[in-house]
């Protein structure tokens, strides 16, 4: 569990299902503050008015990329996780040491690449 459940995930993916999945395997987790966006646009909207712990952030986006609101995250040293129907993801080489979730994941793999990057709110 969570050590706080008002700690905020971002999630920019623009596939429904995915957020929603998302969103219910956070939950499980302990994480009841999740800020779905579907679009780079309203990604960045959101980060005018929340500071999240964590994002999960889907390489592609229908045509554009995720790596301006990676920029921003970076830049205020808030860690991420790149999610990706690609078996190898060609990211681009600001963010070639990211993390890369491949879709479609498991639970399990989610809680792992949370505690990895989050050891402070996941517990084993």
């Amino acid at each position: 569990m969570a050590s706080s459940l008002t700690r905020n995930i971002l999630v920019l993916e623009n596939e429904p299902m995915i957020q929603l999945l998302l969103e219910d395997m956070l939950a499980d987790l302990g994480f009841s503050d999740v800020t779905l966006t579907g679009s780079v646009k309203h990604a960045r909207d959101a980060l005018t008015t929340i500071n999240p712990v964590f994002a999960f952030l889907d390489v592609n986006l229908a045509g554009e990329t995720s790596y301006e609101i990676a920029a921003i995250l970076k830049d205020r040293n808030i860690p991420f996780i790149f999610l990706s129907g690609y078996a190898n993801p060609k990211l681009d080489p600001a963010f070639t040491n990211a993390k890369t979730l491949l879709k479609p994941f498991q639970a399990s793999s989610l809680k792992a690449a949370l505690q990895n990057a989050l050891p402070h709110l996941i517990e084993n």
